[in-house]
């Protein structure tokens, strides 16, 4: 059987719903927390997929990015802060995707 399946990868806070209420540095952070015991989950099951990633966290976690890119996963553009794409005009969604790639390297 065949199936696709994909992951966003973005911090707490860059929920949308919690962005209006919760700073950055009030919420726990549980990127590598909930993403290291998912990956092993993954290798263990000889199972791939696409992690949407948002650029900032490329930044903040360089390491568990190369585990994804090693593991055989897809990286894919999430963009690179998580703004809704209805606030972003056509220039700042560029800007978004550069500061993305930027980011990948």
């Amino acid at each position: 059987m065949q199936a696709a399946l994909s992951i966003d990868l973005e911090s707490y806070w860059h929920a949308e719903l919690l962005r209006r209420h919760v700073d950055r540095g009030q919420a726990d952070d549980r990127v590598l927390p909930a993403t290291l015991p998912l990956l092993d989950l993954l290798a263990e099951r000889e199972i791939r997929a696409t992690f949407f990633i948002v650029g900032e966290i490329i930044e903040q976690y360089p390491a568990l990015i190369r585990r994804i890119a090693r593991e055989g996963h897809e990286i894919a553009c999430h963009t690179y802060t998580h703004r809704p794409l209805w606030e972003l005009s056509e220039r700042d969604f560029g800007i978004e995707l550069e500061r993305f790639r930027e980011a990948l390297g």
